[in-house]
């Protein structure tokens, strides 16, 4: 289903209303308020059994374009390898807006993309395998990034990546086959009031690859059940000894 601007700024218009009254939820960047746009509007259909990863994609670069929320109603979404660009902000309701992966590296990326917010969806990874380091969420070289109140579960790797990034990750559950949270090279990170329920290889790992400062805070996050892979370590001290010598 084609959506051209004028059917987009359409849309903007009629949801003004509803932006403004919502811009504490979905205008949580430093770029202002932002109008909303149902994603319905855009061609995306909830439950809907088939692949919608074109449709997504384009419904994502049209709001980004107009800097409005997308916002997606209760359901199920299959869609992968969805590209982000500056200022995407994708909103759903916590719990009941859910997208499966329907296949790809990731299924949200982002590279030099800045004031991306992605919040109160469940992104279920749906066990397949991702390539080495990589995560279901996985963005690098970007600003004002934001991920926050969602859940992610099924990650066959990473539950998020990130690669030189500022911005913040907070209130989210996550459940990831490899690293919950991977962080490398942050420019000025908050990862905070997390609850982290199954991970196989570690929580929360911030890494550096040269010595500094990158003003990462990790702070009220909640990890358990970190070590199921490695049961043949007895004392959560070898455990321990094992994530040190990666």
């Amino acid at each position: 289903m084609g959506i051209d601007r004028r059917h987009l700024f359409a849309a903007i218009a009629g949801a003004g209303a509803v932006g403004t009254a919502t811009n504490a939820q979905s205008a949580p960047t430093r770029d202002g308020p932002r109008a909303e746009v149902d994603g319905a509007m855009l061609g995306l259909r909830p439950n809907a059994t088939e692949d919608q990863t074109q449709v997504f994609q384009r419904a994502i670069e049209q709001t980004a374009a107009a800097r409005a929320v997308l916002r997606l109603a209760p359901g199920f979404y299959r869609a992968g390898s969805l590209v982000l660009p500056s200022y995407t902000s994708i909103a759903g309701v916590a719990g009941a807006t859910r997208i499966v992966m329907a296949g790809g590296p990731s299924m949200l990326s982002a590279a030099g993309s800045d004031y991306i917010t992605v919040s109160g969806l469940v992104l279920d990874g749906a066990g397949i395998p991702l390539p080495e380091r990589r995560g279901l969420l996985h963005f690098s070289r970007g600003r004002f990034v934001r991920v926050a109140n969602c859940e992610i579960v099924g990650a066959g790797r990473n539950g998020i990546s990130l690669e030189s990034v500022a911005g913040e990750v907070t209130g989210n559950t996550i459940a990831a086959g490899d690293i919950a949270i991977f962080s490398i090279d942050a420019r000025g990170l908050r990862i905070d009031a997390n609850t982290i329920n199954g991970a196989g290889n570690g929580g929360i790992l911030v890494w550096r690859s040269t010595p500094g400062d990158d003003g990462t805070l990790v702070v009220d996050n909640r990890i358990e059940n970190i070590c199921k892979q490695i049961r043949r370590l007895r004392r959560v001290g070898q455990c321990h000894q094992h994530f040190l010598r990666r």
